[in-house]
């Protein structure tokens, strides 16, 4: 009874035409399994540096993934948002308390995202309720020419695992493009999502009988230094697979090698190896990237394989994320956190946290540190200070020297 009540409400007002009835159609999605990649939110498609996530005569969306982030663009036509629907437990929406909405405007040249968590426990009817912790942890940026918009939002979780993305986690998605003159759209309105599975590899086409996986993928590569990462191939010879040819896609492919080699014989247990070994430039732009293989067979038919890889700092911090729950009195809070090394040889420095207005850090805030081995790791602990009745979620800025390098990063954490 309430869904046509919406939609004759919001055809009143919106200055061009929009049929919410349309949500309820699940979107046809380009490809279900979607992959581990950083894109750089600067408001501009470049080449190969977004997942194809629906295409229609108007619209092109985009998605993509890493540990705890979501990715999202859109092109639409000028004078539209960008909303995205997810459903973090794709139970399906108007279910649960685990459905959150992004809309994205631009408004005088300038960008713009709002969150939403639709709360649909009560027995009442579905509400929608803030999400102010998501305001630090809301990247957007757009551009606009005579025709279209182009929108690129990343959300972070921001320390209360509400954006646990991770591999093999299925989430219900859309996007859709909604004018701007519409109003918010109504808690009780229906809207069905595309499942999908966030991963680190997929392939396409592959020969009947092959199957595939991958090593050392998720050991990151510090710029400047080399690694690799191993395709396992199972099979036998009778597939008849001529060649592999391997380049990093995107950001990574004029950072790392390109090459082609004969494919190798199956060994008597059905086994194949080969590894992209490859230095990375210096300045290679930090995050995950797509390493691409092509394998041709002797009748010249090729398949596609992805698989994700890390560009890393050389170290990276890690806060242990715990719920800190608000006091009535002001307090000491010890904030425990880790240094991991990604470089291959020993790294040493100096780590201080600087925190924001109103906290202050009550021991040392500078320490040292020394790691030895790609993936060591050391644990530290600042000591902070957080005033009475302090709530909500704030940035804690780190700043790491190691050798000539100084590093920065910002740690989320939220207190409620």
């Amino acid at each position: 009874m309430l869904f046509p009540l919406a939609i004759a409400i919001l055809g009143q007002q919106a200055a061009a035409p929009f049929d919410p009835a349309a949500m309820m159609t699940a979107p046809s999605v380009v490809e279900v399994s979607r992959l581990r990649v950083t894109p750089k939110i600067d408001g501009k498609i470049e080449a190969e540096e977004w997942d194809s996530f629906t295409t229609t005569a108007a619209t092109q969306t985009y998605f993509e993934w890493e540990p705890a982030q979501l990715h999202f663009a859109a092109t639409v036509a000028n004078g539209q948002d960008l909303v995205v629907s997810l459903d973090l437990k794709h139970d399906g929406w108007l279910v649960g308390k685990d459905n959150i909405e992004l809309r994205v405007s631009l408004t005088d040249g300038k960008p713009s995202a709002v969150a939403r968590l639709l709360d649909a426990t009560n027995v009442t009817g579905p509400t929608w309720r803030d999400l102010p912790e998501l305001d630090l942890a809301l990247k957007v940026a757009a551009t606009s020419d005579a025709g279209t918009t182009t929108y690129e939002v990343s959300v972070t979780d921001p320390g209360t695992d509400l954006i646990a993305a991770s591999e093999n986690q299925k989430i219900g998605v859309r996007m859709d493009s909604v004018p701007t003159e519409v109003p918010a759209l109504p808690a009780v309105m229906p809207r069905s999502l595309a499942v999908v599975a966030l991963v680190n590899s997929r392939a396409a086409a592959l020969p009947l009988g092959l199957k595939w996986n991958t090593e050392f993928g998720d050991i990151p590569i510090v710029p400047g230094e080399s690694g690799r990462v191993r395709l396992t191939f199972k099979g036998k010879n009778d597939l008849k697979i001529t060649r592999l040819e391997m380049r990093s896609e995107g950001f990574g492919r004029d950072a790392t090698n390109l090459f082609a080699l004969p494919f190798p014989s199956f060994d008597t247990k059905g086994r194949a190896y080969i590894d992209y070994s490859t230095r990375i430039a210096p300045d290679s732009l930090l995050g995950y990237r797509i390493l691409r293989g092509t394998l041709t067979t002797a009748d010249g038919v090729p398949s596609v394989l992805q698989t994700s890889y890390r560009i890393a700092p050389i170290v990276d911090v890690d806060v242990v994320h715990t719920a800190i729950p608000v006091s009535s009195t002001d307090r000491g809070y010890k904030l425990p956190f880790y240094i991991t090394a990604n470089s291959r040889s020993r790294v040493s420095g100096t780590v201080t946290i600087k925190m924001p207005e109103g906290f202050r850090v009550l021991n040392d805030s500078t320490k040292t540190f020394s790691i030895f081995g790609v993936r060591g790791k050391t644990r530290q602990i600042f000591e902070i200070y957080i005033p009475a009745g302090k709530s909500g979620t704030y940035a804690a800025d780190f700043t790491l020297t190691v050798k000539d390098q100084i590093l920065k990063q910002s740690v989320l954490f939220t207190i409620r």
